[in-house]
């Protein structure tokens, strides 16, 4: 008979992850900076440029869809293995099944939530055991509580998405000033995204070592 494979969290998935994430909320914010001085430039009625070298930097090794697609490896590797974690110590606690760890993001429509739905679900049953629901009477009974998990988890979705939105943005705000704001704007939210992730998971990994601490006991 097969024993039971050993609990461990995917500590070194999670270091490689959120170092690569790391440097693009790093080199993200630096674009948007340089996007932000460009437009002012523009609004002064000046024709913005920049060196070629520096062009060729920003959009060769220093392209943030390079380096978000590059990180994107890792995190499905922390993922996948999180998502193995919780289902030794918390099975049938996930609305998806494990293939949606990769499916999930070129699954047309669905990349719109499900990823959100995986990531929140893999936090939140790696948490410690929730505390005791309110008393019949108490006026907080019934209503639902928002956690620090779930703003994280929201928080990093949203910017997310609104950064991969910023072609439309641009296409809506037209040219000009205006164009080089919404680039400004939307590479910060990589950033902050980025940036979410990293803490989601971080978040993640602390409460995953501490259910292999505790012998695998959550309460």
């Amino acid at each position: 008979m097969r024993s039971a494979p050993p609990l461990r969290p995917p500590r070194a998935a999670a270091t490689a992850a959120t170092v690569l994430l790391a440097i693009c909320a790093v080199i993200g914010l630096l674009k948007a900076a340089v996007w932000l001085g460009l437009a002012v430039v523009a609004s002064d009625g000046l024709a913005p440029s920049l060196p070629f070298w520096l062009v060729v930097v920003l959009d060769g090794p220093l392209s943030l869809r390079l380096l978000l697609v590059s990180s994107a490896g890792p995190v499905l590797v922390w993922l996948y293995q999180a998502r193995a974690f919780v289902d030794l110590v918390s099975p049938g606690g996930q609305r998806w099944g494990r293939p949606w760890v990769f499916f999930a993001w070129v699954v047309p429509i669905a990349w719109l939530w499900i990823p959100m739905q995986l990531v929140g679900d893999v936090l939140r049953s790696s948490a410690p055991a929730p505390v005791a629901p309110p008393a019949v009477g108490d006026p907080s009974r019934g209503r639902p509580r928002m956690t620090l998990s779930d703003g994280l988890v929201l928080g990093w979705w949203a910017a997310f998405v609104l950064g991969m939105s910023r072609s439309v943005f641009a296409l809506v705000t037209g040219g000009g000033p205006a164009r080089l704001g919404t680039y400004a704007v939307s590479t910060a939210l990589w950033s902050a995204a980025a940036g979410l992730l990293i803490l989601i998971i971080r978040r993640t990994t602390r409460f995953q070592g501490q259910i292999v601490a505790a012998g695998g006991d959550r309460s």
